[in-house]
């Protein structure tokens, strides 16, 4: 899937997770599940994994790991997510030129 058929998965998943059933909240697993390595991909950056990435993040994109923060803990308001969504699609991106992971050729 490219860089535009992901970011309209995400606006359309958005919609799709504001019900409380349990197709939505599959959804919204799914959405949250997704949106780190997004984050990565769509900044042409390598995806080290969920745990190597939280670390980046921290030492260099620390708003991001903030707005992950909220999005990931129980019960995270649909506002929090959203949040996050809209600065992963690039509403807020850093501009932090980062070291590692490299950014892709």
């Amino acid at each position: 899937m490219g860089h535009r058929s992901k970011k309209g998965w995400i606006e359309k998943t958005l919609v799709r997770i504001q019900a409380s059933d349990p197709e939505s909240n599959y959804r919204r697993a799914w959405l949250l599940s997704s949106l780190l390595e997004n984050y990565f991909e769509f900044r042409k950056l390598w995806y080290l994994g969920p745990k190597e990435s939280m670390l980046w993040l921290e030492q260099n994109a620390p708003h991001a790991l903030t707005l992950f923060s909220k999005s990931l803990a129980p019960g995270a308001p649909l506002n929090e997510i959203k949040n996050l969504a809209y600065y992963v699609l690039g509403n807020g991106i850093d501009k932090i030129m980062p070291s590692t992971p490299q950014q892709k050729l």
